[in-house]
């Protein structure tokens, strides 16, 4: 679980994923090298990409939370954390969609 949730934080989730098969790296050692942006990630960022650099500084277990937190509600979440404080933003497209979220954090019908 440790090395796919890094792998998934990974600008090229396919070629860490070999290098991680092909060395037998660790958990930690994967998370390292998902951190850092490899060639590839260079060439999107050229073409005006930003989010794959954005999202290979993602903290791997916060991204694997906020994808815990979209799977279980089925919208958008991010987890913002600054080291002592953070938020939860939930986004919702629907006045439906807001009632369900507000049923689940109350755990009454609306």
């Amino acid at each position: 679980m440790g090395h796919a949730r890094a792998v998934l934080t990974a600008p090229e989730p396919e070629a860490l994923t070999r290098e991680v098969i092909a060395k037998g790296l660790s958990v930690r050692q994967t998370e390292e090298r998902a951190r850092h942006v490899k060639p590839g990630a260079g060439r999107d960022i050229a073409r005006g990409s930003v989010r794959a650099a954005a999202r290979a500084a993602i903290d791997p277990d916060l991204a694997a939370l906020e994808r815990q937190l979209s799977d279980l509600t089925g919208l958008k979440v991010e987890v913002k954390h600054d080291g002592t404080k953070g938020s939860v933003t939930l986004h919702y497209s629907s006045l439906d969609q807001l009632d369900m979220i507000c049923q689940r954090l109350s755990g009454e019908p609306i």
